[in-house]
């Protein structure tokens, strides 16, 4: 999701009324939803009315209606767990990339040990080839096509 989508929700969540949301039911099965409802000595009272929901199947109504009284609390909390979310998905990925460094790093340390432990068994053996010589020159022994020289 845009992020630019999500500054917008944002954005509506901070607009809308602030406080508790509730739904209330009339006689005539319509439905209002109001924010911040209380009673008073005299009865209900409501900071404002945010919506009235009247036409069609009642159980309809009141799905409607329960659906916008509840994403007052919901939106803001999926914003939230989305941000949270976020938040993990980025350490992951340095983590990832710190992980990945130090393998590499190892590999490449392990690598050089590996090529001077070769180089050493290189000159080893070419010390070995230099006295194999010396010695065949001693005893008399011609050099061969295609031995050591």
């Amino acid at each position: 999701m845009a992020d630019d989508r999500l500054t917008e929700i944002a954005a509506r969540v901070a607009a809308a009324s602030p406080g508790t949301w509730c739904t209330e039911r009339d006689l005539h099965g319509h439905y209002t939803i109001s924010a911040n409802v209380r009673t008073g000595p005299t009865g209900f009272f409501r900071d404002r009315v945010i919506a009235h929901l009247a036409d069609g199947d009642e159980a309809q109504v009141y799905a409607d209606a329960a659906f916008i009284r509840d994403a007052h609390e919901t939106v803001p909390w999926l914003l939230a767990q989305l941000e949270q979310a976020r938040a993990i998905a980025v350490a992951l990925e340095q983590e990832k990339a710190r992980l990945r460094e130090e393998v590499l790093s190892d590999a490449a340390d392990r690598i050089e040990r590996r090529a001077a432990q070769l180089h050493a068994v290189w000159l080893r053996a070419d010390e070995v080839c230099a006295v194999l010589r010396r010695l065949a020159v001693d005893a008399g022994i011609p050099a061969s096509e295609g031995g050591v020289s």
